[in-house]
């Protein structure tokens, strides 16, 4: 009997990793089955460590697929804060929507999760702060910003172990995970997507002449017209904006949107006609 499942999750990078983590900390009781194309982090090697060049991997390089994704084979650093200041430069725009305080709250959380699972307690970049100083007043003179933030230093061997203790967490904790299995096909209900969360504009452009509702996680978009008079709408990095245009869409109550002009197909037709005339 095949499993039935509340959600299932496809690749295991880290926004998959830590939602399946989220789930088990919120006591959620759910089915989950996370997908993946790679192997196990422990079944992951690659080949240049020993002879020197890549031998492009078949079927899937070591690298970038499996469990963790391409961070497993990271030097694995995390960028943090400086705790004087409300100055950010990780984390992009989340400080202007939920407030300084509380994505110091958030950065210290997931902070503390690596810690949990063995990343190295010390800090690098909290020493010699005078002399960080007057480098900065250099550089500053020739227009350069010196970004002096706190380091987490995990090291390869470190992300390693790290990631491997993750993924016996999950394991331990119910969380399905199947390795070695390639997406190929998604089965949609009533054949049409519900709906699709992107944070890139192609995308956008697709949704639109297909008629299905897209949520840009961005500001902008390539092609305007996609949220002008297309599906598409832009909600930027606000979680409060996400959350009100998800509840627009499961509701059913999406914006119907139109085909932007001259989006028709026939702009070969066109160019022909205009030639032709000439």
């Amino acid at each position: 009997m095949t499993p039935s499942y509340d959600t299932i999750v496809i690749g295991m990078g880290p926004g998959a990793i830590f939602f399946a983590y989220e789930m088990i900390q919120k006591n959620q009781n759910k089915k989950i089955l996370l997908v993946e194309q790679g192997k196990r982090v422990e079944d992951r090697s690659c080949p240049i460590e020993t002879i020197g060049k890549c031998v492009k991997c078949k079927p899937f390089c070591n690298i970038t697929s499996g469990f963790s994704g391409a961070g497993a084979f990271s030097d694995g650093k995390l960028s943090l804060y400086n705790k004087e200041d409300d100055d950010f430069y990780v984390g992009g725009e989340l400080h202007k929507y939920l407030g300084v305080e509380e994505t110091k709250k958030l950065i210290d959380y997931t902070d503390q999760i690596y810690l949990d699972f063995g990343a190295d307690p010390k800090l690098e970049g909290t020493k010699y702060k005078k002399e960080i100083n007057e480098i900065k007043k250099k550089a500053k003179k020739e227009e350069i910003t010196l970004i002096d933030i706190p380091i987490r230093h995990l090291g390869t061997e470190k992300a390693h172990e790290l990631y491997k203790k993750l993924e016996k967490y999950l394991e331990e904790h119910n969380i399905d995970l199947m390795f070695e299995t390639e997406v190929e096909d998604l089965i949609i209900e009533n054949n049409k997507a519900k709906g699709i969360i992107t944070d890139s504009g192609n995308v956008a452009e697709e949704a639109t002449f297909l008629g299905i509702p897209c949520i840009t996680l961005n500001t902008y978009a390539e092609h305007p017209e996609t949220w002008r008079v297309g599906t598409n709408e832009l909600v930027g990095e606000d979680p409060s904006a996400l959350a009100r245009a998800m509840d627009t869409l499961m509701k059913g109550e999406w914006k119907k949107g139109e085909l932007p002009e001259r989006w028709d197909g026939r702009t070969a037709e066109r160019i022909v006609q205009i030639l032709t005339n000439k």
